[in-house]
């Protein structure tokens, strides 16, 4: 075998086509996930959400499904700006992580201010991406 071939053998390349269609779809998850946020909407993520979803918050807070969507229920959450950017999105087979960086500005929680790191973890569940897990983390020196 050429060196060449070998080489193109091993060479590492573009995204196959449907890696491309479920990173576009988590993409477009991540817009959606930050509108929620903007609009207090409990309905996006009680359908955005795996059925065991689990969140740890900023402060290191370690909330299941049905206690961080009854806390956004009742209005425990309401944000004035949230926006994501720096997004990274890793595939393994019906698995993504996505790492972000999402700066906001809370109407609720004045110690939730300024810019975050946010690792979330997407899987398909019965041929649609849900969001499983999201681990937030400020980001210092701010």
């Amino acid at each position: 075998m050429s060196v060449l071939l070998i080489l193109s053998l091993l060479a590492v390349g573009p995204a196959a086509p449907n890696d491309q269609g479920a990173e576009a779809e988590i993409r477009e998850l991540m817009k959606a996930i930050d509108l929620a946020h903007q609009r207090a909407d409990a309905a996006a993520f009680n359908r955005i959400w795996a059925p065991d979803y689990v969140i740890t918050d900023f402060h290191g807070a370690v909330k299941e499904r049905a206690e961080a969507l009854a806390e956004w229920k009742a209005g425990a959450h309401g944000y004035l700006s949230y926006q994501s950017d720096d997004i990274k999105v890793r595939l393994h087979g019906d698995t993504a992580i996505v790492t972000a960086r999402v700066t906001r500005t809370s109407r609720t929680d004045p110690t939730n201010v300024g810019r975050f790191r946010h690792t979330r973890v997407f899987v398909k569940l019965h041929g649609a991406w849900r969001l499983a897990a999201t681990h937030v983390t400020r980001i210092a020196d701010q």
